[in-house]
């Protein structure tokens, strides 16, 4: 396709490689490159998709039920957004609810100390079996030393674990 002269490839997005970082969209693959085709003289967009047969069958599903059907709704709704997947502030609540269901992937709570209720509430969050963080930044909560400490790492285990290090309880 890219050394043809009926399309003029515009955008690649190569969605298989190891590299890119698929978890925010739902773990979605494919290749994909965005192109101008030229017909009756005027140019058209086209996008062109490689895709694998499984996530074929997961796109299309059955009866509106597919996963395409999904990701529309998710696309529509801005919740594969950087701003929807990353939290920076005030510990809350609130907060915590969303990191138990999966809707996080990074919090940052520098600054901010963290009272035993707050604490419960995180390690409650990162334990639960939807939490997605892979990301969190404590620096200045008085958890460390007087600088506070950061915390990067991958699943919730491995954060609960890494809090427990530095003396937080894990009921």
């Amino acid at each position: 396709m890219i050394l043809s002269d009926d399309i003029l490839a515009v955008r690649w997005k190569d969605r298989f490689d190891p590299d890119y970082d698929a978890l925010p969209i739902g773990g979605y693959r494919d290749l994909q490159m965005l192109g101008l085709v030229e017909m009756d003289g005027r140019y058209h967009y086209v996008e062109v998709q490689i895709n694998i047969k499984t996530m074929l069958q997961i796109k299309s599903g059955g009866r509106g039920t597919g996963g395409h059907r999904a990701f529309s709704t998710a696309r529509a709704l801005d919740c594969t957004s950087p701003r929807q997947l990353r939290f920076k502030g005030m510990p809350s609540e609130g907060v915590w609810s969303t990191c138990s269901a999966g809707l996080l992937l990074e919090v940052t709570l520098d600054g901010f100390d963290l009272d035993d209720r707050l604490r419960k509430g995180f390690i409650a969050a990162i334990d639960s079996e939807k939490c997605r963080l892979r990301k969190v930044s404590l620096v200045k909560c008085g958890l460390v030393g007087v600088d506070g400490g950061k915390f990067i790492a991958g699943p919730p285990l491995v954060l609960c674990r890494a809090l427990a290090e530095y003396g937080w309880q894990l009921n």
